[in-house]
């Protein structure tokens, strides 16, 4: 049997995932600004980071995508851990998550401050 939920959300139309694009320079970029590659890295780096065998293993090769975001280590670890504890559905830096919100709708507060500024230095 259909709900509302489910009648409602019939109506939102599909909206396609951004491509990812490392291009050398950001007027030639068209979508997220790094490579495919550095994201699985990074993806891969965090799953072996995260092990429930060896609580806080981190392996000595850091992802090269952390780097060049200037992210450190023990903060994307946190961040990732903790996401829906720290944050409101979204991540980025603060100015950019409040007026995402903003122009969404989507509640008149702002949740994750601190984490988004040690993530976001």
């Amino acid at each position: 049997l259909p709900t509302d939920f489910s009648t409602n959300q019939s109506h939102i139309p599909n909206k396609s995932l951004a491509q990812f694009d490392g291009a050398a320079h950001l007027n030639e970029q068209m979508g997220i600004p790094f490579h495919f590659a550095d994201y699985l890295e990074l993806i891969d780096w965090t799953g072996r980071a995260i092990r429930l065998d060896k609580k806080g293993y981190i392996d000595n090769q850091r992802p090269k995508l952390l780097n060049e975001l200037g992210i450190s280590p023990d903060a994307w670890l946190t961040s990732t851990k903790e996401f829906r504890r720290q944050y409101s559905g979204i991540s980025g830096r603060w100015d950019s998550m409040c007026e995402f919100k903003k122009q969404h709708n989507s509640g008149k507060w702002c949740k994750g401050k601190a984490s988004s500024q040690a993530l976001h230095p």
